[in-house]
Formats: C-alpha cells, sequence, structure tokens
C-alpha cells in the first residue's frame, strides 16, 4: 500500500480484511487482541475471535462467557482496543472505543441457535467461569449456556504499515477525518 493512495482506497482495503477474517478460517485478523482496563486500573489483554463486522466496519462483535473477568470488566469500564497484526501485510490496526455487553436474551438466543452444534458451544457450557480455580466448579445444568455477545463501536483507528521501503500510518475517527500520520 502505497502513501499516495486515496484514504478511501485504504479504508476499503481493511474493511476487505475483516471481511475476509470472518470468512477465511486461518485468517490473522480473525483473533485479534482486546485491551481494556481493569476494576483496579490495570491493563489487561487476550486474543478474543471476532465473530461480526458492521457498518463498513464500525461495529466488531466478538463472543464471551457472560460470567468472565473481561465480562464484569467491560460491564464495569466499557471502553476497549481492538489490536489486529496481519504478518503477511505487516499491517496493524487499532480500532478503539465503547464496548456493549450484551445479554439480552432475544439476541443471544438467536446467536446460540446458529452456534448450539458446533464445537464453539461447548466454550458457554462449562460448569465454572473461564479463569475459576477447578476445584470450586459450580454445578450448572448442560443445556444452560453462558454466552454474552460484546459490541465494540468504533470511534478511532489507528493504521500501521511496516515496510523496509518506508512505514505507514494513518488514523480516523469520529473526533477527526482521515489523516495520515508520522508512523
Amino acid at each position: 500500500m502505497s502513501i499516495t493512495e486515496t484514504p478511501q482506497s485504504l479504508q476499503r482495503a481493511i474493511h476487505q480484511q475483516l471481511q475476509l477474517a470472518l470468512n477465511v478460517r486461518g485468517h490473522p485478523w480473525r483473533t485479534p487482541v482486546l485491551a481494556n482496563v481493569d476494576e483496579n486500573d490495570m491493563p489487561q489483554a487476550r486474543t478474543v475471535v471476532l465473530r461480526g463486522v458492521e457498518n463498513d466496519g464500525h461495529l466488531l462483535t466478538m463472543f464471551t462467557d457472560r460470567r468472565s473477568p473481561k465480562s464484569r470488566q467491560l460491564q464495569g469500564r466499557p471502553t476497549a482496543t481492538l489490536v489486529f497484526w496481519h504478518p503477511e501485510l505487516q499491517w496493524q490496526l487499532r480500532a478503539q472505543g465503547p464496548v456493549t455487553v450484551d445479554t439480552d436474551r432475544h439476541a443471544i438466543d438467536t446467536v446460540w441457535e446458529s452456534i448450539r452444534n458446533t464445537a464453539a458451544a461447548g466454550d458457554y457450557l462449562t460448569p465454572s467461569a473461564p479463569g475459576e480455580p477447578l476445584k470450586e466448579a459450580r454445578a450448572l445444568a448442560p443445556e444452560e449456556h453462558q454466552l454474552a455477545i460484546l459490541r465494540l463501536a468504533v470511534e478511532r483507528s489507528d493504521w500501521l504499515c511496516l515496510s523496509r521501503t518506508g512505514h505507514q500510518r494513518a488514523g480516523w475517527g469520529i473526533e477527526h477525518p482521515f489523516r495520515w500520520l508520522t508512523p
């Protein structure tokens, strides 16, 4: 990608990579890192699976166990950054904004119906919460899932391309339009 290309072509290329991440198993952007701050002002970061891209990449969806620490942290401090890295393109994308933890039964049941017969379903049927010591496992009926939906509304994006011929960087968001930045 050359810095002489238009902001529109760069944003289209980024959106295309996000769409590929949804549809191509093994795509590097399928598993970004979700970073946030917990209730003790400590940074937290973990890999998540990208499950949805809507509104030209302005709404990104992931799933989680509603009992997980990340769910609790994001309910208390609902902002986060998703960091995507593409080793072949040498692209980093950071998408920042508010996160909602959707526990609405109707929305979740709709998603659950689409994954209930997949290997992913087991992630939300465990008897204990993620990170909980195994000896403290709580009883849970196998049919009671613990799925929650995370939705990050992208307010700011920062793109970086590493290149031997010269790094490139751009940023855009609600507060400011697209602009080329010093890498």
